[in-house]
């Protein structure tokens, strides 16, 4: 018999260890689906500036009637204006007029353009030399934040020769500065650091030929080690059009067991490739009949909140602090066997009510409250769009509502259970906070709208912002208005309990349910209206 409780903690410690090594695989192949879907973004990308570069070369070809007064060589200006292009070479005295400009992967990329030999009117003559541009594939992977997740992310040719090679993690600072201040360079940062590679066939051991012939054609991934570690080799081909017959391979590393950048971004983002085969078909079930613009506009915040650490993590300790709300409830010394008044019942039962509605506005103010914030300068685009403004404030009020709604009804409902409350107070306690509810949301929106935070990265800290303060005393003193138009009818119920008499509805008891119902609802419409026209005040 003593035997069974030790036998039952080591089935559930086996069990568990068998749920996490679960667990470790899911997200390690989940990490590896977003590593590799983030490389093939990269690829397209890459793609597109040597086509856009080479195509942008060729047809450079300036009006001699235009140039003929300036003092500056076009080719200098033309040089200048290339974000992803450097001219090899003084700019100075350079022709132009090219007659091809072609792709060159021997040693570097590199676009090389023959120019054609011009007389005065610009009629071609002959064929002249040739002019070299580099691709500036450091900038190009510098703004790119998918590449922030590799160790390291090289471009090479068909053959296995790298011919750019970079450690995007090392420049992840960068992403601090403002646009201005991005073309510093320190003075080590034409150095090379950590880990370098030659050739990508050395990585791929004694089956160098076969692996590398597989790994140049087709997406894929395959364990290496480099430097005495093991990594995991990314490879995504890229094959430029235009004529250009070139065959490119990006490839990235990312470090078997350390990832800590990666790791981050499969938490907190892309949720939606590989969750997003499901999540579409439930959203599409569960809003179905609802319009495509507030269908997509909930499950756009529903996303963003679950992605976002900072958010949902905190649900855990809201979680822990409504239990121990409710075991308090639960051990107020009402029901241990002395007979308790029932006015004193009465009373908890009403300052419950109370207590959990100020409970319900500061849940409000720390999710609904910080929603409009959340967008980020970006809400420009959303109010540019020809996307319904009233669509946004409706799924942005929903979303945030109905959560807290159940929420409401949940605590009112177990505490009420527990403090034996009649159904005269139930039913007072489940309508007001229900209304309440609706309206202490309304009023999170409304504020969150009239005092945004958009610089505020961290959604824990727009709460306690000035609109943050005043939106709480708005739901207070509403509250304390619910409660007072409220108590006249309770205490009409304690007495008419209190003389045996069953509880009959007047016309002073009707009116203050109205009045406390009409105030809730009006408080909800036109605090949505003042938010909305906040809106498109924005928009304007």
């Amino acid at each position: 018999m003593l035997k069974r409780p030790s036998t039952r903690v080591g089935l559930v410690l086996v069990l568990g260890m068998v749920a996490y090594a679960w667990w470790v695989s899911a997200q390690y192949t989940r990490l590896n689906a977003l590593n590799q879907l983030e490389l093939q973004d990269a690829g397209a990308e890459l793609k597109r500036v040597i086509e856009n570069a080479v195509g942008t070369i060729a047809t450079f070809k300036p009006d001699r009637g235009q140039t003929a007064g300036q003092t500056t060589d076009p080719v200098c200006v033309f040089d200048d204006q290339q974000p992803y292009l450097e001219l090899v070479g003084d700019c100075a005295d350079k022709m132009w007029g090219y007659q091809t400009a072609t792709l060159s992967t021997e040693s570097g990329l590199h676009v090389v353009a023959r120019q054609a030999v011009q007389d005065g009117s610009g009629a071609k003559t002959g064929e002249g030399g040739q002019v070299t541009w580099r691709l500036r594939l450091d900038s190009l992977f510098s703004e790119l934040a998918s590449a922030d997740a590799f160790d390291m992310i090289f471009v090479a040719n068909d053959a296995g020769k790298v011919l750019f090679q970079t450690a995007p993690g090392d420049r992840g600072w960068r992403h601090l500065l403002r646009w201005g201040e991005r073309n510093f360079v320190d003075s080590g940062a034409k150095e090379p650091a950590g880990l370098r590679i030659q050739d990508v066939k050395s990585l791929l051991g004694k089956d160098a030929v076969p692996d590398w012939a597989r790994l140049s054609s087709v997406s894929d991934r395959t364990s290496v080690t480099l430097g005495g570690q093991s990594h995991q080799l990314y490879v995504q081909p890229v094959a430029a059009d235009n004529g250009l017959n070139s065959r490119l391979v990006l490839g990235a590393l990312a470090h078997k067991r350390l990832y800590r950048n990666g790791f981050t971004k499969a938490q907190e983002g892309a949720e939606q490739y590989v969750r997003g085969k499901h999540w579409p078909r439930i959203a599409s079930r569960l809003l179905g009949r609802l319009p495509v613009a507030k269908r997509e506009f909930i499950v756009k915040d529903v996303l963003l909140f679950f992605r976002d650490t900072t958010q949902w993590s905190q649900l855990i300790l809201l979680a822990v602090l409504l239990l121990v709300y409710i075991f308090n409830i639960r051990a107020l010394p009402l029901f241990t066997g002395e007979r308790v008044s029932v006015l004193l019942v009465t009373m908890v039962v009403f300052l419950n009510l109370a207590l959990a509605g100020f409970v319900l506005a500061a849940i409000a103010a720390r999710f609904v409250f910080p929603s409009v914030s959340l967008e980020g300068k970006q809400l420009w685009l959303l109010c540019s769009s020809p996307l319904d403004l009233e669509a946004l404030m409706w799924s942005k009020y929903w979303t945030g509502t109905v959560p807290l709604l159940v929420l409401a009804l949940l605590i009112t409902g177990v505490t009420n259970v527990l403090l034996q409350a009649s159904p005269f107070m139930m039913a007072v306690s489940i309508g007001t906070i229900t209304l309440y509810t609706l309206a202490t949301s309304a009023l999170a929106l409304c504020f969150g709208t009239l005092f945004p935070q958009f610089d505020t990265e961290n959604a824990a800290q727009i709460p306690t912002s000035f609109g943050g303060l005043v939106y709480m005393m708005a739901s207070v003193c509403l509250l304390g208005v619910v409660i007072a138009l409220e108590a006249r009818p309770v205490l009409q119920f304690v007495r008419a309990n209190q003389a045996g008499v069953p509880l009959e509805m007047d016309l002073g008891m009707a009116l203050m349910f109205g009045a406390s119902a009409v105030l809730c609802l009006t408080s909800t419409l036109v605090a949505l209206r003042i938010g909305l026209k906040r809106i498109r005040d924005i928009d304007a």
